[in-house]
């Protein structure tokens, strides 16, 4: 950068040179500041422009009447439909039947509230099949609209859905097997069906009152704390035994059972699950 030099005396001081910039430098100094600004702008808006573009989650603003004023591109793959055929058409008019009371209450809060609002709902794409999706949405700075995030939870909805479906057939097996079976907890407590119930003369009720060394023949306490504590410790995966219960009238019922310990996915133990069948 150019410089010139001025000449400046104070007192009986020694003159000194200051170093004074001309207006064409000024004007050089801050056309560079204007082009670096504006090159470190333009890198914040394509950042900005891609996050919002092509992030795994759809993003829509919405007028107060839930027409979407603008979308991102994930969001119009969320509605199969082309970006720009979905301007000023109504959100909800994606959404199925069962879940716009759920979307209109969830829109109405968002104008009504200062927070920040969420709600599952359920939308059809132009095959007929279902997506779900978690809804978070809040009130815009500009004024009469709204902000809302969509993310596809589609797979952990059906994963929920094969879970239930299949802890009720679990159940309606447990519930309907002919031989007594019996769940125990690692506390001791014990979940039982129907035929355990009525081999042993107890009703559900009473053994959920009831630890297994309760109805247990005192002389087969140590065996059953044995094959318990070889699955515990990993030596044995299914146990197979004899041993004796009590039944509710005091007689003696001789029994062969065969235990499987239930972990989690870190190893820990859940509980036991336990076939009894009277010999």
């Amino acid at each position: 950068m150019k410089k010139v030099r001025k000449i400046s005396l104070q007192g009986n001081a020694f003159p000194h040179e200051e170093a004074v910039s001309t207006p064409e430098m000024l004007h050089e100094e801050l056309r560079l500041a204007k082009e670096k600004a504006e090159h470190v702008a333009k890198l914040y808006t394509d950042l900005y422009v891609g996050i919002y573009n092509f992030s795994p989650a759809g993003y829509f603003q919405l007028d107060l009447s839930g027409k979407i004023c603008e979308l991102n591109v994930y969001g119009a793959k969320m509605l199969s439909k082309d970006r720009s055929t979905l301007i000023s058409s109504y959100f909800r008019q994606f959404i199925t039947q069962d879940s716009l009371l759920a979307f209109d209450g969830f829109f109405k809060r968002i104008f009504q509230k200062s927070s920040k609002e969420s709600c599952e709902v359920r939308v059809l794409d132009i095959d007929n099949q279902l997506t779900y999706l978690l809804l978070e949405g809040i009130k815009s700075e500009v004024e009469q609209k709204c902000l809302i995030a969509a993310v596809d939870i589609t797979t952990q909805k059906l994963m929920e859905a094969e879970l239930r479906e299949s802890e009720s057939s679990f159940r309606n097996l447990f519930e309907h097997l002919p031989i007594g079976i019996s769940m125990t907890g690692m506390d001791n407590s014990m979940n039982v069906n129907q035929a355990l119930c009525t081999l042993l003369g107890y009703t559900k009720e009473e053994f959920l009152e009831k630890k297994w060394m309760e109805i247990t023949h005192p002389d087969d306490i140590q065996i059953t704390i044995d094959n318990i504590q070889a699955l515990t410790e990993g030596h044995k995966n299914v146990v197979k035994f004899r041993k004796r219960f009590i039944h509710k009238n005091g007689s003696i019922i001789p029994v062969e059972l065969s235990s499987y310990l239930q972990r989690d996915k870190t190893g820990k133990p859940q509980f036991l699950l336990t076939a009894v069948i009277a010999s």
